[in-house]
């Protein structure tokens, strides 16, 4: 290959359908998908359990003290 065939190649914009048919890509983003949806149903299962009471097996915590701790968690998770 030609070094201007290859810089012409190189240049040219690729397709998310070429993307996708690599298969470190395709595996990229299957496990970004799994871990966003596995942080995603952490949050609300967290929520809920604190915020139901403690005879319903939760930790009864008011919704100011929730509010609070998912701000600490979202500011973890943005400065790491």
């Amino acid at each position: 290959m030609e070094p201007s065939e290859l810089s012409r190649k190189l240049s040219e914009p690729h397709t998310f359908t070429s993307l996708l048919s690599k298969s470190v890509i395709r595996a990229l983003c299957g496990s970004g998908f799994a871990l966003s949806f596995l942080a995603g149903g952490f949050e609300v299962v967290f929520v809920l359990y604190c915020y139901s009471a403690i005879e319903d097996g939760g930790l009864g915590l008011p919704v100011r003290y929730v509010f609070y701790l998912l701000a600490t968690m979202m500011f973890n998770q943005r400065n790491n």
